[in-house]
């Protein structure tokens, strides 16, 4: 696996670890992803969250995108408002992890 450098090489990543329905490409892209900025991997994470193109296997993608955001924990300063705009059409809801994600980056008060 190469280090992403791109938030387009993590959404990459993120659907051939979904595709692999294995717990250990996940979690070798999680450590990969920990040379990776903030940025790059929020942004890459989000656009997983946001698009729907993938129907059959979306919960699975955003399943990995969420363990990213419960385990790397990277920070943003991007609006967390902005963030739920973005990915509130996409998001299935059952990937729990985007929500406890935004109240530990910005608190409980943007709830």
């Amino acid at each position: 696996m190469k280090l992403p450098k791109t938030p387009e090489d993590i959404v990459t990543e993120i659907y051939s670890a979904s595709d692999s329905y294995g717990d250990l490409k996940t979690r070798q892209l999680i450590y990969v992803l920990s040379e990776v900025a903030d940025d790059i991997v929020v942004e890459g994470v989000m656009q997983v969250f946001e698009r729907a193109q993938r129907v059959e296997a979306s919960f699975v993608d955003q399943e990995v995108a969420g363990r990213i955001l419960a385990e790397r924990k990277p920070l943003t300063n991007v609006h967390p408002e902005s963030l739920i705009e973005r990915c509130l059409i996409g998001w299935n809801k059952s990937a729990e992890q985007f929500p406890f994600w935004l109240v530990e980056v910005f608190g409980q008060k943007i709830f």
